[in-house]
């Protein structure tokens, strides 16, 4: 089984990114999408797009990382299958 990591910064450059065996394969900031420069929140649609690109492999999601500010960091471990 795949070691996947989703990365999710909802700090300043808001992004998230995805890690499957130690090597980063997708990454995505949110201004990209929603065209605000140097965006600061929730980054969704990053996020579904590297969700997406699980699912088309039919992976499963082992850990999400959040990074909330440059001191505060949130560990989730979940278990997600994409179907």
């Amino acid at each position: 089984m795949d070691n996947i990591f989703l990365g999710i910064n909802v700090s300043h450059g808001a992004s998230a990114a995805l890690m499957i065996n130690g090597k980063i394969v997708k990454a995505y900031q949110e201004e990209r999408f929603n065209k605000i420069k140097n965006f600061t929140g929730y980054p969704k649609r990053s996020i579904q797009e590297c969700i997406n690109f699980i699912a088309k492999q039919k992976k499963r999601l082992i850990l999400q990382l959040f990074r909330l500010i440059t001191i505060i960091h949130w560990h989730i471990n979940i278990h997600l299958t994409i179907c």
